[in-house]
């Protein structure tokens, strides 16, 4: 019985360190710190993204899940996917089709409010594959990579589930940015196929901020592309024309 108050404050005691109790006490300190003086100076604003234009067309996102996430399209390197991966869009980024609205509603005069831009495939591909079958590029330099810029695919358009090119596309021997747009424009169907050679070597899971930016730089690329392929369509006007030439004017050069 003489141990029952002993066991008892031992389980008081353990019972103040899992639940966060004072175990000693607090003192007062000997020099209070001082409370700094009420400023009028607002506060830092938090950075927000860039305020979505008004106007432009009404863009309906209808792609499947596989455009939006990062995927490696084959680990065969036989295999004509071998090598291409594709680029996540991010949740704190505008998606493609947010981007494309956005592109859109930006050129001068507003040329496509109204219309409506029912998008079924837009993904962004980075085509590896040259780079991991034998990493010529970085291991040699003079007449190779030469020859290399002037190589596409190995394999036909049809062959592969995204991310094809043509030497005649790249503007360097990096591994290029492919970008697929497939959509209907007021019911009429159009396909733009956009290639960006970056100015740095990317790492396909996005890991730098060189890596956003350069992504950013091939959407706007084939934003453009998208819009030059409505050029003389129907369902544009001539105002559009004229916003196109401003639109690709400002297109930062490789």
């Amino acid at each position: 019985m003489n141990h029952l108050p002993r066991a008892s404050s031992a389980l008081i005691v353990a019972a103040c360190l899992l639940t966060g109790c004072a175990t000693e006490p607090q003192q007062k300190p000997s020099n209070p710190p001082k409370v700094a003086a009420a400023t009028t100076a607002a506060p830092i604003a938090a950075p927000v993204n860039k305020p979505t234009p008004q106007g432009g067309p009404v863009v309906v996102d209808q792609r499947p899940q596989s455009d939006k996430v990062h995927e490696i399209h084959s680990l065969w390197i036989t295999s004509c996917d071998y090598g291409v991966f594709t680029l996540a869009e991010k949740k704190d980024s505008k998606s493609h089709v947010e981007a494309l609205h956005d592109d859109l509603a930006s050129m001068p005069g507003d040329p496509w409010h109204g219309h409506t831009i029912t998008v079924t495939h837009y993904a962004a591909y980075l085509n590896m594959k040259r780079k991991l079958k034998g990493g010529v590029n970085a291991m040699y330099g003079g007449l190779i990579p030469s020859v290399m810029s002037q190589m596409g695919e190995s394999c036909a358009e049809n062959q592969m589930h995204g991310g094809w090119y043509a030497g005649t596309d790249l503007k360097n021997t990096l591994s290029p940015i492919v970008i697929e747009i497939t959509a209907t424009v007021d019911g009429t169907p159009h396909s733009v196929r956009s290639v960006f050679s970056p100015q740095t070597a990317m790492n396909p899971k996005l890991k730098q901020p060189s890596d956003d930016a350069q992504l950013a730089e091939a959407i706007s690329k084939a934003d453009a592309d998208f819009a030059a392929s409505l050029k003389d369509d129907d369902a544009t006007s001539t105002a559009a024309g004229a916003s196109l030439d401003a639109m690709k004017t400002a297109q930062p050069k490789p």
